[in-house]
């Protein structure tokens, strides 16, 4: 684009642009500046924003990519809808679509919905439809924070997740290159939440580690809360609203050595499955719809 933009040495910058001067959004990674000035280093096809600016960083968790649904539509430069019936491997019950009566936003929040309806497609017939969404060639990051507020829904056999796989297996196929679960919960247990890790070898020889927590208070679905994991090499910890409840250093990959496979590029998926291996199916006790609620999703990264 022609754009220059002065540095100083030694200082944080991140480029952020907007479209009207009011809501700006950060634009590729943190930079430390060498001292000089910063010009045509970012694709201008990659926003559709119309003004642009290099902020300097004093924080150290920076803001880096972020969602805050503030749109009437899902954007699709940021999130994409898995379409199948394969039951993820864990044999749920749920065909994942991308029709508007499963996935949609209004009112500032992305809305995922479980419905009991009958839907067929190419993978077949299901009895329960769903949404599952992610980031991946969209939005994916080695370390940081990554927090997402959400209200999930409650129900046997329901089962919301907010979680992260790598976007390039580089150290072979799961679980060998890592999930990372910043929450998963099961609907039968509405008060209690999962972080969890999965690594070690490619199926079967996969391997996972698990910490629990349960509510001070009521069930997940009476209120949002701030599902967070803070990520860096060798060590990822899990938070509730901002309460630190599980450490993690300790994993292997069939791949390489540690602190693999928690070392290259994850995305972000945003789930409601139903039934599974976990869960079990859902019964005459189930609310349907099941609807989880995102108030907004953010990723930052260490300045330094």
């Amino acid at each position: 684009m022609g754009v220059e933009f002065p540095t100083e040495a030694g200082k944080f910058y991140q480029l952020e642009a907007s479209s009207d001067f009011d809501q700006w959004e950060a634009v590729g990674s943190v930079f430390k500046s060498q001292g000089e000035a910063i010009e045509d280093w970012f694709p201008a096809e990659s926003t559709d924003a119309r003004f642009y600016r290099l902020a300097e960083v004093s924080e150290q968790w920076v803001l880096v990519w972020s969602d805050e649904f503030d749109g009437d539509s899902i954007d699709r430069s940021k999130w994409l809808n898995d379409v199948n019936a394969n039951g993820g491997g864990n044999n749920e019950l749920q065909y994942y679509t991308d029709e508007p009566e499963n996935s949609w936003v209004e009112n500032g929040l992305m809305v995922i919905e479980a419905r009991d309806e009958d839907y067929g497609g190419l993978d077949g017939s299901r009895n329960f439809t769903s949404a599952r969404l992610n980031t991946k060639f969209r939005g994916a990051w080695t370390y940081g924070r990554i927090e997402v507020r959400a209200r999930l829904p409650i129900g046997q056999g329901i089962w919301p997740a907010i979680w992260m796989l790598p976007q390039d297996e580089v150290y072979g196929t799961w679980a060998a290159s890592g999930e990372i679960d910043i929450v998963e919960t099961i609907g039968s247990e509405p008060s209690t939440i999962h972080g969890s890790l999965h690594f070690g070898g490619q199926w079967p020889n996969n391997l996972s580690s698990t910490a629990s927590k349960i509510l001070d208070t009521g069930t997940v679905q009476d209120d949002f809360h701030v599902y967070a994991i803070e990520w860096e090499a060798g060590e990822i910890r899990w938070y509730l609203d901002g309460e630190l409840y599980r450490t993690a250093n300790s994993w292997n990959s069939s791949g390489a050595a540690f602190p693999a496979p928690f070392d290259q590029d994850f995305y972000l998926i945003v789930n409601v499955a139903v039934g599974g291996n976990w869960p079990g199916s859902p019964d005459n006790t189930t609310p349907f719809p099941a609807r989880m609620e995102i108030d907004y999703a953010r990723v930052y990264q260490w300045a330094e």
